[in-house]
């Protein structure tokens, strides 16, 4: 099976408090991987190329700004909308691309993952680069600018009375339906 919305996000999860070295550098394993080679500098944000490294790293890069190497959540922004990616914030769900206009100059310059739906006005997410470290949030739905579903696998489906024609048949011998 492919990829799922619940794996891309348990993968994230695990490099949860990896953080930068040394701290404010962006020298961080994501960036390595990305561009080849350690980098130290502010030219050298990296919110966008931790996603990159999820999807690359879950061997689903396809499904990801189409296979080809990002790192600007603008350009992220545009490849999902036109691609027919985005959905309204307040239908976002877990694994969708949420991203951020924390100035609010209409202009995306964050990005994370959903760890699920948002509640009470908040979205919480898993995100790289956010204080130096990959870190869970909670994040006002006021700061979301774009959410884009990118077209993972469905989850497995889970055999039950109403799915599976087994467990129907069964279910009308034992209520003496038959």
């Amino acid at each position: 099976m492919g990829l799922t919305a619940d794996k891309i996000v348990q993968q994230a999860l695990f490099y949860d408090g990896v953080t930068e070295d040394p701290k404010g550098s962006n020298n961080v394993i994501f960036n390595t991987d990305y561009y080849g080679h350690k980098v130290s500098g502010s030219a050298y944000a990296w919110c966008v190329v931790f996603v990159w490294d999820m999807f690359r790293i879950a061997q689903a890069s396809d499904i990801f700004y189409n296979g080809k190497k990002v790192s600007n959540t603008m350009v992220v922004e545009n490849w999902g909308k036109s691609a027919g990616l985005s959905v309204p914030k307040d239908q976002a769900q877990r694994g969708d691309l949420v991203l951020f206009d924390f100035n609010h100059n209409g202009q995306s310059d964050h990005i994370g993952f959903a760890l699920g739906a948002p509640e009470n006005g908040k979205i919480k997410t898993i995100e790289g680069n956010t204080d130096d470290q990959v870190a869970q949030r909670s994040r006002s739905l006021d700061d979301v600018c774009c959410v884009i579903r990118p077209a993972y696998d469905p989850p497995a489906n889970k055999c039950n009375a109403e799915t599976c024609p087994i467990l129907n048949y069964m279910k009308g011998l034992i209520n003496n339906e038959c």
